[in-house]
């Protein structure tokens, strides 16, 4: 199965999760967030939580399993009492972070397309002044269970502002081939459900090779 590789930068997949409260303190010890009464249980190892307010602010990944009363991670926490309002949010993925997403695949055309000027001299001939070879791959992703949507629309909206990704055609995630950087060039990518299932197809992504 194909796949391909990207920093994840927008629509984070989230887990579900969202806990505020007054009681949410930080330890430095065990760089964990605590609390007395809040719920912070639900969160899996290698999750992440993003923390809106107080001296650690921002995204952190879960270490291991949390439980009701502690979020332990990877992250070196200053210590902080409890007191201010702090709204911890629950993500599947961090953002910056890089991911895989193997998908099966229809179509995975290469084109190759020749980019230059023509001229024409005062005899009448015709000149060509190649500038680039332009390459393309036009691949047909299919059969994405609509749980799984979550993760294309990150993996879309991280890539449609001509981020580079790698694309690896032949390999998989077990066991690698050899990828290309490429660049999303299509504007406009459908979500086309198939028949009455709960299966979609992502047609036609034009995917320039930018090295």
């Amino acid at each position: 199965m194909p796949r391909f590789i990207y920093t994840a930068k927008e629509s984070i997949v989230s887990n579900g999760l969202v806990v505020s409260g007054s009681d949410i303190s930080a330890d430095s010890v065990t760089n964990s967030f605590k609390s007395t009464t809040s719920d912070l249980s639900g969160w899996l190892a290698n999750e992440w939580i993003y923390v809106d307010v107080g001296v650690n602010p921002g995204w952190h990944q879960v270490s291991v399993d949390s439980t009701t009363n502690e979020i332990k991670t990877t992250s070196t926490l200053t210590n902080e009492a409890a007191g201010a309002l702090t709204t911890i949010t629950g993500y599947e993925h961090g953002l910056g972070e890089q991911y895989e997403i193997e998908f099966d695949c229809a179509v995975s055309d290469r084109k190759r397309q020749r980019v230059g000027k023509t001229s024409t001299s005062k005899s009448g001939r015709k000149q060509y002044a190649r500038q680039r070879i332009e390459r393309r791959f036009m691949v047909d992703v299919v059969a994405i269970a609509e749980d799984n949507l979550k993760y294309w629309d990150e993996f879309i909206d991280s890539v449609m502002g001509m981020e580079t990704f790698e694309f690896d055609r032949v390999g998989t995630i077990a066991i690698p081939g050899t990828t290309e950087i490429v660049q999303l060039e299509s504007d406009d990518v459908s979500e086309i459900r198939r028949g009455m299932s709960d299966e979609f197809n992502l047609p036609q992504l034009s995917l320039y090779k930018a090295v």
